[in-house]
């Protein structure tokens, strides 16, 4: 409320009045608010507005009691005229205070609505009766906001059972059929939220026995308008089935049938608009009230005997059957509706209908549904014959819903027990129908239907899931046998039907099917022995719920025969054949992760000869390791995952044929080998290059969380004396290693034994006891001053690890002191690669650190201050997360001890200071130890600082003292008045964040020092500064408003206030535009378009609150968005104009477009990258001169990106431009100047394509020519200074060009320069030429043009080491111009 009222404030001096009128009664009554000392909240603003809203009212009233009846007089006229001026203006504060109250009301407590119930509706009823007449619908809609809010609140079946409220509503349905749109939708949307307003306030369950007291008054209202207007008024059976479509669902069950039969009448009446609609609420009402036309009436309670509840069931079963047969009426009346094939409006609603109804009626005739099934899709399939695509995806939708909804397991358990009992004839059952009719779909007739056909088998294979072996077995073949043709386009989906079918059938069943054949050489076009290995890709990606067994009978043989036969070609060195198998091999072992996806027979599968197998093959094939390793832990991750399901073990079963006590036995038996896994995976570890372990150390995580406790301290005794023998033994080894590393020698070694043991420790920190931890703590904290970078990091890692854990905490509390010393000496020897984790670990630490003494903040402070300006990312955001919680550990209180400040200082000094103790809290941390880092000495410590006091500063605004900030700001400017850059960026993005983020009391004071050091640099000539400068301007002028800031600034530098005032009011204009052409309301179909001018000038109140409210941020915290992100909310364009009427920014004052934006006009592109420009391509391959057909169908393929004059000179066909023998070949003539017309009217093209570009040219060019009068020719004068003075008037802010782009331009300058110096054409004789004539002329005191001068003062020769100097041209023609002059006279 807050922000919205702030922004109606800055509206004081908008040009639009109801705006301006809104704000003026904002401050005028908070103005008596403030008058009477009483708080600026929501009760304080709806006492205040209702007050005056009252007095307005009775105001009004004598106004209209005052005004006399119309006479012929002239005086009486005149106070005629001045009385209904004065109603007017009534009315424009009337409506304000509505507009207000509709935001207050929101805001008060719902106990206040409740208990003033009666009086604020007294009020509301006048106001309403006052306006309803009127034509103003902003006023209306914010009458229709507040009842909304008002009644949403109500509760009480009393309340709405009192005429008052009955009349309110009643009035609110009326205007539900209003003509005006917007006035219509606010009405609609409010009696869908006052309806709903039950869900709030009772609990779902009972939501179903408790409806709301105004919906019977609804359903009558609707009724009545749906049935006794439909021939007369459909305009508002229109709203109406609008209204309709937001309420449906809380819709009366014993009304659902009477509105169907009414619904479904409508499209008799033959009007396009009201079909469709009816047709969207069928959609609407299936979807969202299903239940509703299965609801068993009667179904009641009774505690009466066996007869009683025999009658009871009785009663109950006709109930249902009649509910049955009703709604199969119903759905059958649908089916009757269809529209013609052909209608793609109409269409696809029944489609969507159908699809929408048929699972109900399943529901409702479980046993009746399978001829229903049957017969609507062989109606529905026949659809897919269009040629609408759709009208073809519409089908699709609903014939996958018929596949999933009207399948019943039943149906496929009959169809299974047929099949079993070894019927060789097959029956004509439903699915029968449905698979036949399926696999006589691939042909041309349905050929644009192909990909929804894919559809349908996918959804097919999904509901049979087990069941498709082998209902579906011929279905799979038949897909399988088209996607293997070569011209076959649709893969894609193909392979979709296939891995659906490998999920569901399984890959056991599906490679019975469609074998793979990696072994079989035939050259034969057997379809049954034709290699299928793109089926390993797919059998990757989708196997699941499979058998383990199966891989290992089947596909392990198969891999060590493909690898036989990959080393046999090796060896005949026949590398292409041993590189083709040695990729089957290695695809064939991608294909277990899969399999190790629950499988259902792990506990007949994962034994020890198993587990032999994959140690063996991790120890001797390096590069399958990842692909166990993954396995390994998806078989322990998705047992886990299936042990913690939601899902009741029934419906386990039912999926995946495994349950949750399942998945346990699973686990046990993985847990039970853990142990030789887990060693297995240490030994590979220990071997594998640190680039490459990552996968190792998760699968190990995971078996650790499945070991027990005791196991796991035992194998960590192993690792920890093995990390104390490499750290001491071979310590000058291992560094002398690393060393070798690191220069690039010796890659392939393995890490040192003491990095690999870290590893280990660090993921096994989690699971060790108390005793173990202490051991590693004094390890770890004497690593941390080793100077090879891998240790220290690997060490901070597990102190971030201990101090996660609870027996961790308890070991660093237990040694904090000893910890913060040492924390404290390592800050020197920390290396860059370790600063992240080092971070991390201080976050932690602080945590711990008790309230008594918290020494250590000050002591590091300085090193996370400069820690914020890393050049690492991930180490800046752990130093700014330290600082808030440093501050955070601050705020909360505590002591500092300065004696141990200043012996971590090595400070000699005794003074009576050093033994006290400071309190802690924020201004303490804020104000006294970071501002301390603007006293440094280096640039890069003072930028450190005053970035870190921003972030403080927006984290803890409103902890800090008030006082304390407004020196911090005084501060700041002085540093924006600094000489290096380094510290004027900080120091700027301080005044942005201030800008942003505090209160407007705050930043007023300081707003002449601001904008001030803010011009500053403005006026840079190199600016560096000038964008972010122009969008901490824009944020001042959104806070403020622009005349205050206008104030402060001097009259040299208002054109960068005057361009962005220009810019918003661009993009002003262009939001409007852009809403103007795709503002198409919601009842679009209305009959009635007539619309007032004030609902065109008014918003919607959403789009007057929220602006700038509904915009995602890219960034990760509140403070980045603020520092960096929205720099600017206005388009990026760079124009200064001047020219206020100018609506597109792309010319300047003379009217010419600017240099730059003729650039982007010619990319077709804005600088923010949204396209604003297409082309449409004439022409076809053949001819580019064809004429647009624009009724085509494919026109929209004629629509391009780019422009085709420019790529028309790319696609030149030369072959056109000669002439061709019988067979084809060119004949090319040697002659240039062949009198052939044949070779000439092939190059017509051509030649006029270059005519139209050099006539377009020279129309455009400076240096062209037009014809004037009698056809003579008239030569442009070119002005270069105008088009410089065109390039000029934009003051190019964002356009900072590189340094290094400079540089290099200006590099190539002096080079072309001293080029050309040497290259240059001196012309002599042309001084001589005539203006007028075609002759030379004489000059006074010149030679005559025709004599003979000596050249030597222009030109010298290479005697006598003489430099080269310019070339000399007599006639001034150009080499080009002498050629052609020498072919003109040929």
């Amino acid at each position: 409320m807050e922000e919205t009222f702030e922004r109606i404030r800055g509206q004081i001096n908008s040009k639009l009045d109801n705006q301006k009128q809104i704000s003026i009664t904002l401050l005028a009554i908070e103005e008596t608010i403030k008058e009477q000392d009483s708080p600026l909240n929501a009760t304080s603003y709806f006492g205040a507005l209702l007050i005056t809203l009252e007095q307005q009212l009775v105001k009004k009233q004598q106004l209209l009691q005052q005004q006399p009846p119309p006479t012929t007089t002239t005086t009486k006229t005149t106070t005629t005229t001045t009385t209904t001026t004065l109603v007017e203006e009534n009315n424009n504060i009337i409506g304000s205070i509505l507009y207000l109250l509709n935001i207050v009301l929101k805001e008060l407590p719902a106990n206040i609505l409740k208990n003033k119930y009666f009086t604020i509706l007294t009020i509301f009823s006048t106001s309403f009766e006052n306006i309803e007449n009127n034509n103003d619908s902003l006023i209306l809609r914010s009458i229709v906001g507040c009842l909304e809010t008002l009644l949403s609140v109500q509760d009480d079946i009393n309340v709405w059972q009192q005429f008052q409220t009955k009349k309110i509503f009643q009035n609110l349905l009326i205007l539900s059929i209003d003509n005006r749109p917007k006035p219509r939708k606010k009405v609609h949307d409010s009696i869908k939220k006052i309806l709903f307003s039950i869900s709030k306030n009772n609990d779902e369950k009972s939501l179903g026995k408790f409806k709301h007291p105004a919906i019977d008054m609804t359903v009558e209202f609707c009724m009545k308008i749906l049935k006794d207007y439909i021939k007369t008024d459909q305009t508002s059976v229109l709203h109406i089935l609008s209204l309709l479509k937001g309420i449906i669902g809380i819709w009366t069950t014993e009304n659902l049938y009477s509105l169907c039969e009414i619904l479904i009448n409508i499209p008799k009446y033959n009007q396009k608009y009201l079909t469709v609609s009816s047709f969207q609420l069928f959609e609407i009402l299936f979807q969202n009230n299903s239940k509703g036309f299965i609801l068993e009436e009667g179904n009641e309670g009774g505690n009466g005997g066996g007869n009683v509840q025999l009658q009871q069931l009785q009663l109950r079963q006709q109930v249902q059957q009649r509910q049955q047969h009703r709604f199969k009426e119903l759905l059958i009346s649908l089916t009757d509706l269809m529209p013609n094939i052909k209608d793609v409006q109409l269409l696809p609603q029944w489609l969507m209908i159908i699809a929408r109804g048929f699972p109900i009626y399943v529901e409702c005739n479980k046993n009746e549904s399978e001829m229903m099934l049957q017969e609507f899709f062989i109606k529905i399939f026949g659809i897919l014959e269009s040629d609408n695509s759709d009208i073809i995806v519409s089908a699709t939708v609903c014939l996958c819903e018929l596949v999933s909804s009207g399948i019943t397991d039943n149906m496929i358990q009959k169809e299974l027990n047929y099949i079993k009992s070894n019927h060789q004839v097959q029956r004509e059952s439903c699915l029968n129908i449905i698979i036949s009719t399926l696999e006589n779909s691939f042909t041309f007739k349905y050929q644009n239907a192909w990909p929804g056909i894919f559809e349908i088998i996918k959804e097919l294979f999904e509901r049979f899931h087990k069941s498709s072996y082998p209902l579906l077995n011929n279905l799979l073949k038949i897909v399988t046998d088209i996607r293997m043709d070569k011209t076959f386009e649709f893969k894609e989906e193909a392979d979709m039907v296939i891995g659906s079918a490998i999920e569901n059938m399984g890959p056991k069943y599906l490679l019975n099917i469609i074998p793979l054949n990696l072994e079989i050489n035939n050259n034969n076009n057997n379809n049954n022995n034709i290699g299928r290995a793109w089926l390993l890709p797919l059998l990757k990606d989708h196997i699941i719920n499979s058998e383990l067994g199966y891989f290992l009978k089947e596909f392990i043989p198969l891999s060590k025969r493909l690898q036989q036969k990959s080393l046999e070609f090796q060896k005949q060195n026949r590398l292409i054949e041993s590189k083709i198998y040695d990729t089957l091999y290695q695809q064939i072992w991608s294909l277990l992760p899969g399999f190790c996806n629950l499988p259902i027979d792990l506990q007949k599968t994962f034994n020890k000869s198993t587990g032999e197998l994959l140690s063996n093959t991790m120890y001797q094939q390096p590069d399958l390791r990842p692909i166990i390793s993954l396995s390994l832990q998806k078989l322990v991750e998705k047992n886990k995952e299936l042990l913690n399901s939601e899902k009741d073990d029934q419906e386990l079963k039912k999926l995946l044929n495994i349950d949750k006590n399942d998945a346990k036995n699973n686990l046990d038996l993985i847990s039970k080998h853990s142990n030789n896994y887990l060693a297995v995976f240490f030994n590979v570890l220990s071997e594998t290059l640190p680039s490459f372990k990552n996968y190792l150390l998760e699968v190990i995580k995971v078996f650790l969380s499945i070991t027990s406790l005791k196991d796991i301290n035992n194998v960590y005794v192993k690792v920890i004396n093995n990390l104390k023998q490499s750290l001491s033994n071979s310590q000058q080894q291992q560094q002398q290693q690393h060393h070798q590393q690191k220069n690039g020698k010796n890659v392939e070694a393995p890490p040192p034994m003491s990095h690999t043991m870290l590893d280990l420790t660090i993921v096994m920190t989690p699971y060790l006891n108390i005793t173990s931890i202490n051991q590693l703590y004094e390890i770890i904290t004497n690593l941390i001053f080793k100077d090879d970078p891998i240790l220290q990091k690997k060490s901070y890692k597990i102190l971030k690890s201990l101090s996660e854990t609870d027996d961790g905490k308890n070991v660093i509390i237990k040694n904090i002191e000893d910890l913060q010393i040492k924390l404290r000496d390592s800050t020197i020897n920390t290396t860059s690669s370790s600063k992240k984790d080092r971070l991390l670990t201080l976050s932690n630490i602080i945590k711990l650190l008790p309230d008594t003494d918290l020494h250590m903040i000050p002591d590091i402070l300085s090193e996370v201050i400069l820690s914020t300006k890393e050049v690492n990312e991930k180490s800046r955001l752990a130093a700014y997360d330290l600082l808030i919680i440093m501050g955070n550990k601050m705020k909360n209180g505590g002591n500092i001890i300065m004696s141990k400040i200043l012996e971590s200082k090595e400070s000699d000094n005794t003074s009576s200071s050093s033994s006290s103790s400071i309190n802690a809290n924020i201004d303490e941390f804020v104000f006294n130890m970071v501002i301390a880092g603007l006293a440094a000495t280096t640039p890069h410590m003072i930028s450190a600082t005053i970035t870190t006091l921003s972030r403080l500063l927006f984290e803890f605004k409103n902890d800090l003292n008030k006082d304390y900030i407004h020196k911090l700001i005084d501060t700041m400017n002085n540093f924006v008045n600094c000489t290096n850059r380094e510290i004027v960026k900080s120091a700027l993005g301080f005044v942005k964040v201030t800008t942003i983020s505090l209160d407007l009391d705050i930043i007023k004071p300081h707003l002449n020092q601001i904008i001030t050091g803010l011009l500053t640099w403005s006026n840079e000539h190199k600016s560096h500064f000038k964008v972010k400068v122009r969008h901490i301007f824009e944020r001042l002028i959104r806070r403020f408003d622009y005349d205050t800031i206008e104030k402060f600034v001097p009259e040299n530098d208002k054109k960068l206030l005057v361009n962005i005032k220009k810019r918003k009011e661009r993009a002003k204009r262009k939001k409007i535009a852009d809403e103007s052409k795709m503002n198409i309301d919601n009842d679009n179909d209305d009959f009635d378009q007539n619309r007032k001018n004030n609902d065109d000038d008014d918003d919607d109140d959403d789009d007057r609150i929220g602006k700038f409210k509904g915009k995602r941020s890219m960034f990760n915290n509140a403070y980045e968005d603020a520092l960096y992100g929205s720099e600017s909310d206005l388009e990026d364009t760079d124009d200064d104009d001047d020219d206020d009427d100018v609506d597109d920014g792309n010319t300047n004052k003379n009217g010419k477009i600017t240099k730059k934006n003729k650039e982007i006009l010619k990319k077709g592109k804005k600088k923010d990258g949204k396209s604003v420009a297409s082309w449409i391509k004439e022409g076809d391959d053949d001819d580019d001169y064809t004429p647009v057909d624009f009724l085509d169908k494919g026109i929209i393929s004629k629509v391009i990106g780019v422009n085709p004059s420019k790529t028309r000179k790319q696609r030149k066909d030369f072959s056109k431009a000669f002439k061709e023998t019988r067979d084809g070949k060119m004949v090319i003539n040697e002659s240039d100047d062949s009198d052939d017309s044949d070779d000439s009217d092939n190059a017509s093209d051509i030649v006029m394509q270059e005519a139209d570009d050099n006539y377009t040219e020279s129309q455009k060019s400076n240096d062209g020519f037009t014809r004037g009068r009698g056809n003579k020719i008239k030569f442009k004068k070119g002005n270069k200074k105008n088009n410089d003075d065109d390039e000029c008037d934009n003051m190019d802010i964002d356009d900072i060009e590189p340094i290094d782009a400079i540089a290099s331009r200006n590099q190539k300058k002096r080079k072309n320069k001293v080029k050309n110096n040497n290259n240059k054409v001196l012309p002599i004789g042309k001084e001589y030429k005539a203006k007028n004539a075609g002759g030379d002329i004489k000059k006074k005191g010149k030679p005559d043009p025709y004599a003979y001068v000596s050249l030597s003062s222009v030109y010298k020769g290479k005697r006598h080491n003489q430099q080269k100097g310019p070339k000399v041209s007599i006639t001034s023609k150009s080499k080009i111009q002498k050629r052609q002059g020498i072919k003109k006279r040929k």
